[in-house]
Protein backbone atom coordinates (compact mmCIF):
# COMPACT_ATOMS: atom_id res chain seq x y z
CA UNK A 1 0.00 0.00 0.00
CA UNK A 2 1.02 3.68 -0.12
CA UNK A 3 2.62 4.93 2.48
CA UNK A 4 0.51 6.85 4.80
CA UNK A 5 -2.07 4.46 4.39
CA UNK A 6 -1.94 1.41 7.14
CA UNK A 7 -5.24 2.06 8.61
CA UNK A 8 -7.13 1.67 5.15
CA UNK A 9 -8.01 -1.61 5.41
CA UNK A 10 -10.25 -0.84 8.89
CA UNK A 11 -10.93 2.47 7.55
CA UNK A 12 -12.62 0.46 4.52
CA UNK A 13 -14.16 -1.86 7.26
CA UNK A 14 -15.91 0.62 8.86
CA UNK A 15 -17.23 2.02 5.84
CA UNK A 16 -18.49 -1.09 4.78
CA UNK A 17 -20.30 -1.67 7.73
CA UNK A 18 -21.82 2.44 7.36
CA UNK A 19 -23.05 1.57 3.92
CA UNK A 20 -24.55 -1.72 4.54
CA UNK A 21 -26.35 0.30 7.68
CA UNK A 22 -28.10 2.88 5.19
CA UNK A 23 -31.82 3.48 5.28
CA UNK A 24 -33.22 3.27 2.12
CA UNK A 25 -33.52 7.64 2.15
CA UNK A 26 -30.32 7.44 3.39
CA UNK A 27 -26.63 8.25 1.50
CA UNK A 28 -23.11 8.06 1.40
CA UNK A 29 -21.21 9.87 -0.82
CA UNK A 30 -17.50 10.65 -1.00
CA UNK A 31 -16.67 14.24 -1.64
CA UNK A 32 -12.50 14.31 -2.04
CA UNK A 33 -10.12 13.36 -3.44
CA UNK A 34 -12.80 12.67 -6.59
CA UNK A 35 -9.79 10.31 -7.98
CA UNK A 36 -10.51 8.01 -5.39
CA UNK A 37 -14.62 7.27 -6.24
CA UNK A 38 -14.85 4.37 -8.23
CA UNK A 39 -11.98 2.45 -5.86
CA UNK A 40 -13.79 3.54 -3.25
CA UNK A 41 -16.89 1.99 -4.17
CA UNK A 42 -15.22 -1.21 -5.21
CA UNK A 43 -13.71 -1.70 -2.06
CA UNK A 44 -16.56 -1.09 -0.53
CA UNK A 45 -18.84 -3.43 -2.67
CA UNK A 46 -16.42 -6.45 -2.05
CA UNK A 47 -16.84 -9.15 0.31
CA UNK A 48 -13.32 -9.05 1.42
CA UNK A 49 -10.92 -6.09 1.99
CA UNK A 50 -7.88 -7.76 1.36
CA UNK A 51 -7.25 -6.14 -2.17
CA UNK A 52 -6.73 -2.60 -1.54
CA UNK A 53 -3.97 -1.25 -3.91
CA UNK A 54 -6.45 0.77 -6.38
CA UNK A 55 -7.95 2.79 -3.77
CA UNK A 56 -4.41 2.91 -1.70
CA UNK A 57 -2.92 4.00 -5.01
CA UNK A 58 -5.73 6.54 -5.94
CA UNK A 59 -5.96 7.83 -2.12
CA UNK A 60 -2.08 8.75 -2.46
CA UNK A 61 -0.69 12.20 -1.21
CA UNK A 62 -4.49 12.80 0.24
CA UNK A 63 -4.12 13.48 4.12
CA UNK A 64 -8.15 12.98 4.28
CA UNK A 65 -11.16 10.94 2.86
CA UNK A 66 -14.15 13.01 2.79
CA UNK A 67 -17.80 12.13 2.74
CA UNK A 68 -21.35 13.03 3.65
CA UNK A 69 -24.21 11.67 5.17
CA UNK A 70 -27.14 12.71 4.10
CA UNK A 71 -31.23 12.05 4.39
CA UNK A 72 -32.69 12.58 0.76
CA UNK A 73 -34.90 15.26 -0.22
CA UNK A 74 -34.30 16.52 3.81
CA UNK A 75 -33.78 20.29 3.97
CA UNK A 76 -30.19 20.10 2.33
CA UNK A 77 -28.47 19.28 5.92
CA UNK A 78 -25.90 16.66 5.74
CA UNK A 79 -22.91 15.60 7.63
CA UNK A 80 -19.42 16.06 6.14
CA UNK A 81 -17.02 13.20 8.16
CA UNK A 82 -13.13 14.09 7.29
CA UNK A 83 -11.41 10.77 7.89
CA UNK A 84 -7.43 10.85 8.36
CA UNK A 85 -5.35 8.58 6.37
CA UNK A 86 -2.39 8.96 8.21
CA UNK A 87 -1.40 6.01 10.18
CA UNK A 88 0.83 8.41 12.17
CA UNK A 89 -1.31 10.99 13.40
CA UNK A 90 -0.94 9.89 17.47
CA UNK A 91 -5.16 9.42 18.42
CA UNK A 92 -7.37 9.85 21.81
CA UNK A 93 -8.97 7.62 22.95
CA UNK A 94 -11.59 7.92 21.63
CA UNK A 95 -9.93 8.57 17.57
CA UNK A 96 -11.24 11.63 17.74
CA UNK A 97 -7.78 12.94 15.72
CA UNK A 98 -8.71 10.65 13.44
CA UNK A 99 -11.81 12.11 11.87
CA UNK A 100 -13.89 15.40 12.24
CA UNK A 101 -17.62 15.64 11.74
CA UNK A 102 -19.32 18.69 10.41
CA UNK A 103 -22.70 19.62 10.17
CA UNK A 104 -23.38 21.18 7.06
CA UNK A 105 -26.28 22.42 4.67
CA UNK A 106 -27.27 24.81 1.94
CA UNK A 107 -29.93 26.87 4.35
CA UNK A 108 -28.58 26.05 7.67
CA UNK A 109 -28.27 29.46 9.69
CA UNK A 110 -25.63 29.84 11.67
CA UNK A 111 -27.91 29.19 15.53
CA UNK A 112 -29.09 25.85 13.27
CA UNK A 113 -25.51 25.42 12.56
CA UNK A 114 -24.45 25.35 15.90
CA UNK A 115 -26.98 23.67 17.85
CA UNK A 116 -26.56 20.41 15.41
CA UNK A 117 -22.64 21.06 16.27
CA UNK A 118 -22.98 20.89 19.45
CA UNK A 119 -25.55 17.78 19.41
CA UNK A 120 -22.76 15.97 17.46
CA UNK A 121 -20.03 17.04 19.86
CA UNK A 122 -22.39 15.74 22.96
CA UNK A 123 -22.82 12.35 20.94
CA UNK A 124 -18.82 12.14 20.08
CA UNK A 125 -18.59 12.46 23.78
CA UNK A 126 -20.64 9.50 24.88
CA UNK A 127 -18.87 7.45 22.32
CA UNK A 128 -15.75 8.25 24.12
CA UNK A 129 -16.80 8.00 27.44
CA UNK A 130 -18.49 4.62 26.91
CA UNK A 131 -15.28 3.24 25.48
CA UNK A 132 -16.31 2.57 22.71
CA UNK A 133 -13.99 3.57 19.60
CA UNK A 134 -13.59 3.30 15.69
CA UNK A 135 -11.97 0.54 14.81
CA UNK A 136 -9.45 2.24 12.96
CA UNK A 137 -8.24 4.46 15.61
Amino acid sequence: MASGCETLPAIVQELQLLKHSLLPDERMTLLSPLTAEEALESALDALSGDDLSELSDSLSGNAFLTLAFELEDWRGIWFENNICLAASVPTTSGGEDRYDIMVKGENLGREDQTRWQSIVHDKRREVAESGNILCFS
